[in-house]
């Protein structure tokens, strides 16, 4: 009988369409785009923002300095959304080609009932008031600590036209189909199927929480990605966490456009829709459950 050596016992099982990579090669893989992310990002960012300059026909100098005038405006905040989006998607892409695993299956894209589509809008929706809830709290307690990028999102929001079609597709569209290929698709079934479902899920979560940088947006994405974790895992597929993602960011783009001041504490009010939103991700996750196949840890 072979002996098998301590330490390959501890290594992940690699090359197979539910667990494409190993836990290291995952968290090297999220590191490794979050830093092409950034240098991509940074050199998309100046290219933007001179185009912007010379559009508007204004002093560069003058438009760089005023910095939050540039960070709100649409097409900047497409931009960046869209550059973002297409990072992931390539980041996947070669990741899978490397372990030669073929896209679509290594990311889960197949198709999925509606009813589990359904299940995940409902489950996702209602974990957002518990992500708003979430980003008050560490604005209570870290006041100060942002980048501001959710404020600049809302700015960006107030547009109309065309600019406000193109502003819902990369901050709705595009986020939703490349961060849950990327996220739920690659990263979270590389870790479920290695550290099992809680933690898997857990820290890709956290992942794909400080992908998003600014503190307070992390924080809510996070919450979220648990809900979206959860749908992915169960149904086997991230078609239902990408239509949901879409929804969700679709729907802070329109309450942005609303001039309603956002919640700063848990009263009355806050605490009856939070109960009601508990009550439907309960029945929800329930719902997820009896219409799924059993999971193993």
């Amino acid at each position: 009988m072979a002996i098998v050596p301590p330490s390959a016992a501890l290594l992940p099982p690699t090359r197979t369409v539910d667990r494409p990579l190993g836990v290291g090669a995952a968290l090297l893989t999220v590191l490794a785009t979050f830093v092409g992310g950034q240098l991509s990002g940074a050199a998309t960012a100046v290219l933007v923002a001179l185009a912007i300059v010379v559009a508007r026909g204004g002093s560069a100098v003058h438009t760089l300095r005023d910095a939050d005038t540039l960070t709100s405006d649409p097409l900047f905040v497409s931009i960046a959304a869209l550059t973002a989006g297409l990072t992931l998607v390539l980041a996947t892409f070669v990741a899978l080609r490397i372990v030669r695993v073929p896209f679509r299956a290594g990311t889960a894209l197949r198709g999925a009932r509606a009813a589990h589509i359904a299940l995940a809008l409902l489950l996702v929706l209602a974990a957002g008031p518990f992500a708003d809830l979430a980003i008050q709290a560490f604005r209570a307690a870290f006041p100060g600590v942002t980048l501001g990028l959710l404020e600049s999102i809302g700015e960006a929001a107030q547009t109309n036209g065309p600019r406000l079609l193109v502003l819902l597709v990369c901050v709705s569209l595009v986020p939703g189909i490349a961060e849950e290929i990327f996220f739920r698709g690659l990263v979270q079934r590389s870790l479920t199927a290695r550290l099992g479902a809680p933690l898997g899920i857990g820290l890709a979560s956290v992942l794909f929480g400080a992908f998003h940088v600014d503190p307070p947006q992390a924080i809510g994405a996070a919450v979220l990605g648990l809900a979206l974790g959860f749908v992915v895992w169960r149904t086997g597929s991230v078609v239902p966490a990408v239509v949901a993602h879409a929804a969700n960011n679709a729907l802070a783009l329109a309450v942005a456009r609303q001039p309603v001041e956002p919640a700063t504490g848990t009263g009355p009010s806050q605490v009856w829709v939070l109960g009601v939103s508990g009550a439907i991700a309960a029945l929800a996750v329930a719902a997820l459950v009896r219409t799924t196949p059993r999971q193993t840890a």
